[in-house]
């Protein structure tokens, strides 16, 4: 063989592989792809392409949330059941917050481990905020003793024993002064607290109230709904600095 071509042989072989190489060209040039193979080639793959979007878009639109049903659902909740919430600001409701159909409270005090260096006098505003009560004198201004006719405003407020609409019959009596009472002996809202709009009443499990007529009870707008106690031990302090003055001023004159 010489230069890649048969030379003048009888060898059988040297036809044969001319017949191979023949073969071997033919099989190369029916592998190079067409313009119009190429063509439908990426027919196919376009439509795979489709084909695949139409897939994922159908699958997200099965799965997934629009932007509108997002906002929708994160302005109206309703319901939800995660077994602990952490937020880092202001947890924020206009209803009640509840768990497992329950409102929120504090720990018990008994099963409740309490840091005696931590206690505070607390108070809780009317917008449902809780807050502390601050004695320093530094943080205070415009301080004037009480005088005996403030202290007199205590003995015009009534005390009671009674129980709320809610308590069972035979429950235990509690003792009671009435907002009501409070606010007219001339405390103001620091000790009896008004409301700034009608408040109807309900039970504790958020059912209405009801007067004998079958009407739901309101307390008005400007109505006191409620007493801080806390502020009636001082007027009672200062009623019994009084009071000592004026016994010992009459040991004095025995």
């Amino acid at each position: 063989m010489s230069g890649g071509y048969p030379s003048g042989s009888n060898d059988p072989l040297i036809a044969l592989t001319s017949e191979i190489r023949k073969l071997w060209a033919a099989i190369r040039d029916l592998s190079r792809p067409t313009g119009t193979s190429v063509a439908s080639l990426v027919d196919q793959v376009q439509a795979a392409l489709a084909n695949i979007n139409s897939t994922v878009q159908t699958a997200i639109a099965a799965n997934s949330y629009t932007k509108s049903e997002i906002d929708t659902k994160i302005a109206s909740p309703g319901d939800i059941t995660p077994g602990n919430v952490t937020a880092s600001g202001n947890l924020i409701s206009s209803g009640q917050v509840q768990s497992n159909g329950s409102p929120l409270k504090s720990l018990p005090s008994h099963n409740y481990n309490m840091n005696v260096g931590s206690w505070v006098a607390g108070w809780i505003d009317g917008d449902g905020t809780f807050g502390t009560s601050a004695s320093s004198v530094l943080l205070k201004t415009g301080l004037v003793q009480m005088a005996a006719d403030d202290v007199a405003k205590l003995l015009t407020i009534p005390a009671y024993w009674g129980r709320y609409v809610w308590d069972d019959a035979d429950s235990p009596l509690k003792v009671f002064v009435l907002a009501e009472d409070v606010h007219a002996a001339g405390f103001g809202p620091d000790v009896a607290p008004t409301t700034s709009e009608d408040m109807l009443l309900t039970m504790p499990d958020g059912s209405p109230i009801l007067d004998d007529a079958g009407k739901q009870c309101v307390i008005p707008a400007g109505g006191a709904w409620t007493v801080n106690y806390s502020q009636l031990v001082v007027p009672l302090l200062a009623g019994f600095q009084d009071l000592c003055t004026r016994v010992t001023a009459l040991e004095a004159k025995a």
